[in-house]
């Protein structure tokens, strides 16, 4: 029954779970059923009237809306959630709300905002102790800094949330973390390096089956193509991953990955 949270934790089982399930449906490459699940974990969170399940469901919670980039969405609750956070006085919700926050103003394109508010948040959860979720947390940061021109401080970023990655085992987010190191590494017109990062990026989403984040790199690629006049090497797998998805018409990566393949298809013949 989800009627009752644990006395520790403060968790309710079912949103807790629906909270990930959301993500990882995103991850898998279902952006519309990890919305309906990210919606449907807010209503129950909001039933249950406990403060602290409804605090982790609508920061941490939400995070399927920057993936679709929606970040008006998750702007509005991770602010609601600092709110709460700071009358409850933790901690822990106030850096993670923090950084999600600046991850909501970055997308926005408010980079130097974006990267303020979030090291704030990550020095805070740095004093918690708290570990979970932090290298995809520097990863937003150094995808930030890259935007303010400062990408040889996200690389290294990078490193550190790869280091982490390696201590502690978390690897949900490390397809993206190879990705961004990638577009860094093309910033500074280290192209080969940024090829290999994306490679091993494309081989870790093949093999977690995470198809959004698959989706990401091959855009990442064909980035890099255009700049090296290799534009319509990737198109096939480009033309082919998009076949796959079934659902998820009109969130930004599908977007892209759409106006690329247009750009990039064959011109027909008479």
């Amino acid at each position: 029954s989800s009627d009752v949270c644990s006395s520790d934790l403060s968790q309710d089982p079912k949103v807790f779970t629906m909270l990930h399930a959301s993500q990882a449906k995103w991850i898998a490459g279902y952006p519309d059923q990890a919305l309906a699940l990210a919606v449907e974990k807010d209503d129950l969170a909001l039933l249950l009237k406990h403060p602290l399940v409804y605090q982790q469901a609508l920061g941490w919670g939400n995070v399927v809306y920057l993936y679709r980039g929606e970040a008006d969405v998750l702007l509005s609750k991770s602010q609601e959630a600092h709110q709460l956070a700071e009358e409850q006085h933790i901690p822990f919700y106030i850096g993670g709300n923090l950084v999600w926050w600046g991850a909501c103003l970055a997308q926005k394109g408010e980079h130097q905002s974006g990267v303020d508010k979030m090291q704030k948040g990550l020095a805070i959860l740095e004093q918690t102790g708290a570990r979970i979720g932090r290298p995809m947390m520097l990863a937003l940061v150094a995808a930030s800094k890259g935007k303010i021109d400062q990408p040889e401080q996200g690389l290294a970023d990078i490193e550190l949330a790869l280091a982490q990655v390696e201590k502690w085992g978390e690897r949900f987010y490390l397809a993206e973390i190879y990705r961004t190191q990638g577009d860094l590494l093309r910033q500074v017109e280290r192209f080969e390096d940024a090829e290999s990062a994306y490679q091993t990026s494309l081989e870790i989403a093949r093999e977690q089956g995470a198809r959004s984040w698959e989706l990401r790199t091959i855009i990442s690629l064909c980035d890099l193509f255009e700049v090296l006049d290799r534009g319509r090497e990737i198109h096939d797998d480009l033309a082919t991953l998009l076949d796959w998805f079934q659902e998820g018409q009109g969130t930004q990566d599908l977007n892209r990955a759409e106006a690329l393949l247009s750009k990039h298809a064959a011109p027909k013949t008479a």
